[in-house]
Protein backbone atom coordinates (compact mmCIF):
# COMPACT_ATOMS: atom_id res chain seq x y z
CA UNK A 1 0.00 0.00 0.00
CA UNK A 2 1.12 3.55 -0.64
CA UNK A 3 0.76 6.43 1.78
CA UNK A 4 -2.30 6.05 4.03
CA UNK A 5 -4.90 8.73 3.36
CA UNK A 6 -7.59 10.40 5.41
CA UNK A 7 -10.69 9.81 3.30
CA UNK A 8 -13.96 11.61 3.97
CA UNK A 9 -16.88 10.02 2.13
CA UNK A 10 -20.01 12.11 1.59
CA UNK A 11 -23.31 10.48 0.71
CA UNK A 12 -26.31 8.82 2.28
CA UNK A 13 -25.38 7.57 5.72
CA UNK A 14 -23.81 4.10 5.70
CA UNK A 15 -26.45 3.23 8.30
CA UNK A 16 -29.13 3.61 5.59
CA UNK A 17 -30.23 0.79 3.31
CA UNK A 18 -30.37 2.98 0.20
CA UNK A 19 -28.14 2.22 -2.76
CA UNK A 20 -25.86 5.15 -1.96
CA UNK A 21 -25.80 4.14 1.72
CA UNK A 22 -24.73 0.61 0.83
CA UNK A 23 -22.02 1.82 -1.58
CA UNK A 24 -20.75 4.25 1.07
CA UNK A 25 -20.63 1.52 3.74
CA UNK A 26 -18.78 -0.93 1.45
CA UNK A 27 -16.23 1.66 0.31
CA UNK A 28 -15.64 2.93 3.85
CA UNK A 29 -14.97 -0.63 5.03
CA UNK A 30 -12.65 -1.32 2.07
CA UNK A 31 -10.67 1.90 2.55
CA UNK A 32 -10.35 1.21 6.28
CA UNK A 33 -9.22 -2.36 5.66
CA UNK A 34 -6.59 -1.01 3.25
CA UNK A 35 -5.13 1.08 6.08
CA UNK A 36 -6.70 4.46 5.41
CA UNK A 37 -8.39 6.61 8.06
CA UNK A 38 -12.08 6.92 7.11
CA UNK A 39 -15.00 9.10 8.12
CA UNK A 40 -18.37 9.79 6.51
CA UNK A 41 -20.64 12.82 6.25
CA UNK A 42 -23.93 10.94 6.18
CA UNK A 43 -27.22 12.27 4.87
CA UNK A 44 -30.06 11.07 7.15
CA UNK A 45 -27.66 10.49 10.05
CA UNK A 46 -28.61 12.59 13.04
CA UNK A 47 -25.87 11.43 15.37
CA UNK A 48 -25.86 8.80 18.04
CA UNK A 49 -24.33 5.39 18.49
CA UNK A 50 -23.76 2.95 15.64
CA UNK A 51 -21.77 -0.24 15.17
CA UNK A 52 -19.62 0.83 12.22
CA UNK A 53 -15.85 1.12 12.73
CA UNK A 54 -15.58 4.72 11.51
CA UNK A 55 -16.95 8.11 12.48
CA UNK A 56 -20.15 9.39 10.88
CA UNK A 57 -20.76 13.13 10.89
CA UNK A 58 -24.41 14.22 10.61
CA UNK A 59 -25.39 15.90 7.33
CA UNK A 60 -27.78 18.74 8.10
CA UNK A 61 -29.99 18.75 5.00
CA UNK A 62 -30.97 22.40 5.43
CA UNK A 63 -27.35 23.48 6.00
CA UNK A 64 -25.19 20.97 4.12
CA UNK A 65 -22.30 23.39 3.71
CA UNK A 66 -22.03 23.81 7.47
CA UNK A 67 -22.03 20.02 7.91
CA UNK A 68 -19.12 19.66 5.50
CA UNK A 69 -17.16 22.52 7.04
CA UNK A 70 -17.51 20.95 10.50
CA UNK A 71 -16.49 17.49 9.25
CA UNK A 72 -13.50 18.87 7.33
CA UNK A 73 -12.29 20.93 10.29
CA UNK A 74 -12.56 17.99 12.69
CA UNK A 75 -11.37 15.13 10.47
CA UNK A 76 -8.98 17.07 8.19
CA UNK A 77 -9.23 14.78 5.15
CA UNK A 78 -6.83 14.81 2.25
CA UNK A 79 -9.35 13.01 0.02
CA UNK A 80 -13.06 13.83 -0.28
CA UNK A 81 -15.18 11.26 -2.12
CA UNK A 82 -18.71 12.40 -2.91
CA UNK A 83 -21.14 9.65 -3.86
CA UNK A 84 -24.43 10.77 -5.34
CA UNK A 85 -26.16 13.06 -7.77
CA UNK A 86 -24.51 16.43 -8.53
CA UNK A 87 -27.50 18.33 -7.11
CA UNK A 88 -26.68 16.76 -3.71
CA UNK A 89 -23.31 18.54 -3.76
CA UNK A 90 -24.05 21.84 -5.53
CA UNK A 91 -22.50 23.75 -2.61
CA UNK A 92 -19.13 21.92 -2.63
CA UNK A 93 -17.26 23.95 -5.30
CA UNK A 94 -17.72 27.13 -3.23
CA UNK A 95 -16.43 25.78 0.09
CA UNK A 96 -12.90 26.86 1.03
CA UNK A 97 -12.49 23.75 3.20
CA UNK A 98 -13.20 21.57 0.18
CA UNK A 99 -10.01 22.85 -1.41
CA UNK A 100 -7.92 21.33 1.41
CA UNK A 101 -8.64 17.84 0.06
CA UNK A 102 -8.58 16.20 -3.36
CA UNK A 103 -12.21 15.92 -4.45
CA UNK A 104 -13.23 12.73 -6.26
CA UNK A 105 -16.85 12.56 -7.47
CA UNK A 106 -18.73 9.34 -8.11
CA UNK A 107 -22.15 10.02 -9.57
CA UNK A 108 -24.67 8.31 -11.79
CA UNK A 109 -25.40 9.36 -15.32
CA UNK A 110 -29.03 8.46 -15.80
CA UNK A 111 -29.38 9.74 -19.33
CA UNK A 112 -27.74 11.69 -22.07
CA UNK A 113 -26.81 14.27 -22.99
CA UNK A 114 -25.68 15.72 -19.66
CA UNK A 115 -27.24 18.97 -18.55
CA UNK A 116 -25.10 21.96 -19.50
CA UNK A 117 -25.53 23.30 -15.97
CA UNK A 118 -23.45 20.34 -14.69
CA UNK A 119 -20.39 21.44 -16.70
CA UNK A 120 -18.96 23.91 -14.12
CA UNK A 121 -19.66 21.47 -11.29
CA UNK A 122 -17.78 18.66 -13.05
CA UNK A 123 -14.96 21.10 -13.90
CA UNK A 124 -14.62 21.90 -10.16
CA UNK A 125 -14.00 18.24 -9.27
CA UNK A 126 -10.28 17.49 -8.82
CA UNK A 127 -10.55 13.93 -10.14
CA UNK A 128 -13.38 14.06 -12.65
CA UNK A 129 -15.29 11.00 -13.71
CA UNK A 130 -14.42 9.34 -16.99
CA UNK A 131 -17.34 9.34 -19.39
CA UNK A 132 -17.04 7.07 -22.38
CA UNK A 133 -18.42 7.71 -25.85
CA UNK A 134 -20.44 4.51 -25.48
CA UNK A 135 -22.13 6.02 -22.44
CA UNK A 136 -22.71 9.44 -23.94
CA UNK A 137 -23.30 8.36 -27.52
CA UNK A 138 -21.04 11.20 -28.65
CA UNK A 139 -23.37 13.98 -27.47
CA UNK A 140 -21.99 14.89 -24.04
CA UNK A 141 -23.76 18.14 -23.17
CA UNK A 142 -27.37 19.24 -23.57
CA UNK A 143 -27.87 22.68 -25.06
CA UNK A 144 -30.42 23.86 -22.52
CA UNK A 145 -31.80 23.32 -19.07
CA UNK A 146 -34.10 20.29 -19.35
CA UNK A 147 -35.02 19.63 -15.73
Amino acid sequence: MGTPRKILLASHSPTCTTGYGRVTRRLAHAFGKAGHAVAVVGMSFRGGPHELPFRIFPWQSRRPGESFVAACRQFRPNVLLSIGDPWMFEFLPGLAERRLATWVAYFPVDGRPLLLEWKPWIAAVDVPPVLSRALTGGALWATGNRR
